[in-house]
Formats: C-alpha cells, structure tokens, sequence
C-alpha cells in the first residue's frame, strides 16, 4: 500500500545481481542466470526498464544474464502497460518467466499475447503426481501446452521424488524446491559450489 516494496524491490535486483557478478569472477559459470521476482508495483513502475539496465550495468553483467519473474496478477494489473515494459526488457536481452503459473488467476490467453521465456507451474499442478499416473494429470496438458508454444517450462514445488520421477516421465527437466534444495544463504551456495568469492 506504501509502494517501498518498489524501493525494495531495486535493492532485491541490485545485490542478486551483485551476487552473480560476484559468483562468475569466483569460477562459475558463465551462463548462469540470476532469477529476481518483480511484485505487481513493481511491474507497474515507470522507470523500471531504466532501473534493470543500471543494476545489469552496475554488476557489470549482459542482459542475457538476468531472468525477471513475473507472477499472473502482474501479468493482468495493467496489460498494456506490462507488456510494454515485457517488450522493452526483452529488447534489452532479458529474460523473463511467469511465476506460479496455474494459480487460477487468469485465462491461458495471455501466454500467447506475452513474450514469455519461461514458464514456472505452480507446486498445485506437481503435487497430484504423488498419487496419480503423470500421463493422466492436468501436469501433462499443461508441460504439453507451454512447450507447444515454444515456452520453457520449470516446475516449482519439487518435494518427493515420486513428483520428480513424473515431472522427468513429462519430460519436464528443470525445477526447484525443497527436494532438490532447500534456500540457503549466498556463502553457503558458493561452498557448495566450490567458489571462492574475490569481493
């Protein structure tokens, strides 16, 4: 309701970016990309195309490195302003994905007009693969369409493997969640990674 979750949310996408710089000079790789969430304020802002080119500028990072998340409501709380925002980033050579895709808010219709990346299902379209067969569950329909529109499709969710296993039956491939890693802070990924941070 103040609108600082703006102001918030440049400082999220400056030390996320920040990070990966730091990761790449460290030994990572080089085609890493750092995903960073906008709220639907922040989708809305004006200057928001001028605030990403600064924050890539001041990581000293290409545009391709960066992945924007956009969630439904975003998508839909001003559509012409948003998609032109959406053109604009991805003019610039970012990416950008719908977050929790399959929530209920919003028609398929926009994942044609809007030039999406990415495609992340909501943990309520994996979950029913713990109990039901992967080729029967609306999981399928969905993987089936993202893909036949030429969207990459990531799970979000992932808890047990029985979901992993019918995700990879689906030929869905990328996800993220508790049973492929748990959120950790920045220090203890790079230990993990092997990365030794030079500042």
């Amino acid at each position: 309701d103040t609108g600082v979750v703006v102001a918030l949310g440049r400082i999220v996408l400056r030390e996320a970016l920040q990070q990966l710089a730091r990761w790449r000079r460290a030994g990572g790789d080089p085609t890493w990309t750092m995903s960073v969430n906008l709220s639907p304020r922040e989708s809305l802002a004006a200057d928001l195309v001028e605030a990403v080119q600064r924050a890539l500028a001041d990581a000293g990072l290409p545009p391709s490195s960066l992945m924007i998340e956009l969630t439904e409501p975003s998508l839909l709380a001003d559509t012409d302003a948003v998609l032109q925002r959406i053109h604009h980033l991805k003019d610039l050579g970012v990416k950008v994905a719908v977050d929790n895709f399959g929530t209920g808010y919003s028609s398929l219709g926009y994942l044609q007009r809007v030039p999406l990346d990415v495609v992340k299902i909501d943990r309520s379209l994996v979950s029913p693969l713990r109990t039901q067969q992967p080729k029967v569950t609306v999981t399928r329909t969905i993987v089936d369409l993202v893909r036949t529109l030429g969207r990459d499709v990531v799970a979000q969710g992932v808890e047990v493997q029985s979901e992993l296993d019918g995700l990879l039956e689906l030929g869905c491939s990328v996800g993220q969640g508790f049973l492929l890693h748990r959120p950790a802070p920045a220090e203890q990924l790079s230990a993990e990674l092997g990365l030794v941070e030079v500042g």
